[in-house]
């Protein structure tokens, strides 16, 4: 999902069914060098990435572009609650976006 392209597979085809783990490389890279310059390779455990942060952002945008196009989606590994929130409270049959969980991360 990086790869601004990856929207026009949505588009392109609608009937078409999406499984996405995505992980936005750009906040990952700015946060790694960031840290990077401030302690060295040894980067305190403290300072790693906010999971919590990242994976909002990414299944938001994932969610956000399906929507936009119709395209059906299911998102892999949540691993926060906040994300669990981006979903719709309906059956399933009734539903074109769905997500799994990573139980060990909630």
């Amino acid at each position: 999902m990086d790869d601004p392209s990856t929207g026009k597979h949505f588009q392109q085809d609608k009937v078409a069914h999406f499984s996405t783990l995505y992980e936005d490389r750009t906040t990952i890279k700015n946060n790694l060098e960031k840290f990077k310059s401030e302690f060295g390779e040894d980067i305190p455990v403290t300072y790693h990435p906010s999971f919590e942060v990242k994976s909002l952002f990414s299944s938001s945008k994932a969610i956000e572009l399906a929507k936009k196009t119709g395209a059906r989606l299911h998102v892999f590994h949540l691993s926060t609650e906040k994300e669990t929130h981006l979903f719709d409270k309906k059956p399933l049959k009734d539903k074109k976006i769905t997500a799994g969980v990573l139980h060990s991360s909630l």
